[in-house]
């Protein structure tokens, strides 16, 4: 019997094996894009693909994961700030995935510190 994986648990496995993050830190968070890609040019070694992206926040220890300066199949790894990631992107769609990532992360942050503040002030 056959077992298929959903697009949540493909999603948290593709993740973990593009960084080496082990599976149980990551923790799958909201549906920010949709994209698909078709195969235009009809050439036999390519395909058309439907990606959905999703946000994940790492639940372990952050000195323990290992950014590498190397270049591997997915290209270069480095902590950058949004515009350093920004101007690396060639892609205007991927560009816009990642600000909208970024958006939802500064608007939870935002209502994390008001419901923060809020519980703060009823304890007092």
């Amino acid at each position: 019997m056959q077992v298929w994986e959903t697009m949540e648990q493909a999603a948290v496995r593709e993740v973990s094996e593009e960084t080496w993050i082990p599976v149980n830190t990551l923790l799958l968070g909201q549906k920010i894009w949709v994209m698909s890609l078709r195969n235009t040019e009809r050439r036999e070694w390519m395909m058309d693909k439907d990606m959905t992206f999703y946000l994940m926040k790492y639940s372990g220890d952050p000195q323990k994961v290992i950014v590498l300066d190397g270049e591997w199949y997915t290209g270069m790894f480095k902590r950058a700030t949004l515009q350093e990631v920004l101007e690396l992107i060639y892609y205007v769609d991927m560009r816009e995935l990642i600000r909208s990532g970024h958006k939802i992360i500064l608007q939870r942050k935002k209502q994390d510190s008001i419901k923060n503040d809020f519980i703060k002030n009823i304890d007092m």
